[in-house]
């Protein structure tokens, strides 16, 4: 299914058929690079005329999304797409189903990332931090949709390893019992509240955004165009790795800031340090022939 990136799909072919993909709803940037967003209308146009020209619209089983587009970019969407979304697909009897693997039991600062938005879908896939690193995952729905196949339909050899259940079971009891649905808004707040004055002081970032502790930090060569620069932000991954602070960039220019929830309030100071040390030495030049080979490690 995915779309993001030429290396996970090229020498795989062929793909499972019966697949189509349309633009996320991209808040910072519109289409095809664009530097201004599309509106609701614009971003939901190139999935009407395929309903109108080559895909029945009564023959398209789910749409599925990511309310945050996590590997995309930690991109966020223009405000009110997921409803207008939502009710094209009430209309058409299409189900609407939510990856939520990335954003899900607390990275936004809430159980599902679902709950930023108003819609209610039909179908949510949970993994990743489910089972505390674990290998996990689950999907959630309604009762007539999951109970439609009968067992051994969708059962297999390793699901439901009772040592990563019992995992999970201890993860839940865990976010539950620290409260790290909070922590994870209150340490968000905290890192945005730091990364404010961001944006005005370095040329290079072009946007910070997210909730809770899933925040994206956009490098740009270029803010008005908003032109990605990939070297830049591998130049900083680099930096901060060979410092102590472990950060990749996703859709080759976004810091992907992404920190455990239990994590300190110095360990997050400390994080931040180095990413400031890592912009200095970006804007006076220092960094103009460091190695970009890799994303430190």
């Amino acid at each position: 299914m995915s779309a993001i990136s030429l290396n996970m799909r090229k020498k795989y072919a062929p793909l499972v058929p019966g697949f189509y993909h349309i633009p996320f709803p991209d808040k910072y940037r519109g289409m095809f690079e664009h530097s201004e967003p599309g509106t609701v209308e614009e971003y939901l146009a190139p999935l009407k005329e395929m309903f109108n020209k080559y895909v029945p619209a009564d023959e398209v089983a789910c749409i599925m999304i990511e309310t945050i587009q996590g590997d995309g970019g930690l991109i966020e969407p223009v405000d009110g797409y997921f409803e207008a979304l939502q009710a094209l697909c009430r209309e058409n009897g299409i189900l609407l189903a939510v990856d939520d693997i990335q954003q899900g039991l607390g990275r936004t600062g809430t159980w599902s990332s679902v709950e930023h938005y108003n819609i209610e879908p039909d179908l949510i896939s949970y993994g990743k931090s489910l089972a505390g690193g674990l290998p996990m995952s689950a999907v959630v729905g309604r009762e007539e949709i999951m109970n439609t196949l009968d067992a051994p339909a969708h059962l297999f050899t390793t699901g439901a390893n009772p040592v990563s259940c019992e995992a999970a079971l201890a993860t839940l009891q865990m976010i539950e019992d620290d409260d790290l649905l909070t922590a994870s808004t209150e340490k968000g707040a905290y890192v945005r509240q730091r990364m404010a004055n961001w944006e005005a002081q370095y040329d290079f970032i072009g946007d910070i955004r997210g909730r809770g502790l899933s925040i994206g930090i956009d490098i740009v060569s270029d803010r008005q165009a908003k032109t990605r620069d990939n070297d830049a932000a591998l130049k900083i991954c680099n930096y901060a790795f060979e410092h102590g602070v472990i950060i990749i960039a996703v859709a080759g220019n976004v810091l992907r800031f992404q920190p455990p929830l239990v994590i300190t309030y110095e360990q997050l100071d400390t994080a931040l340090d180095v990413l400031e040390e890592a912009f200095e030495k970006l804007t006076n030049g220092e960094l103009d022939n460091y190695e970009i080979s890799g994303q430190g490690w």
